[in-house]
């Protein structure tokens, strides 16, 4: 199963997310920036990164770029789970790193979905 980082300067949504994926048996993670989630992700290694994009000390787009330049070996999944939308918001997620592009109040089937899938594509993998 994936793990999972999952990055909101709000600690309830963070949180919340966390013990949703907790209770589907995920080992997850969060931090409340976006340096923390560069730091943790560098010991946690997670296969997938839930990142906030408004966020204080380092935005989600800033830390995406940090965790692409310091996770080269183990590249996380990248999800911007936000509430910044529009195609300018898009647009700078892709060049940031981004995989998906998630926008709040986020179906959580939406995300499940994408777990689901890295986790299918984890089994498939060799050895």
């Amino acid at each position: 199963m994936p793990k999972i980082l999952v990055v909101d300067d709000l600690r309830d949504s963070a949180d919340s997310l966390a013990l949703l994926f907790d209770a589907l048996g995920h080992q997850t993670m969060t931090s409340y920036d976006g340096q923390q989630a560069v730091e943790a992700a560098q010991s946690f290694e997670p296969d997938i990164v839930f990142l906030d994009i408004n966020m204080p000390i380092l935005d989600g787009y800033g830390a995406a770029r940090s965790l692409r330049q310091v996770m080269v070996d183990t590249p996380p999944v990248l999800v911007a789970l936000t509430a910044v939308s529009g195609p300018d918001a898009k647009r700078r997620a892709d060049d940031a790193g981004f995989d998906f592009y998630v926008t709040k109040p986020a179906d959580f089937n939406v995300l499940i979905t994408i777990v689901d899938d890295l986790s299918r594509r984890m089994e498939n993998r060799p050895h």
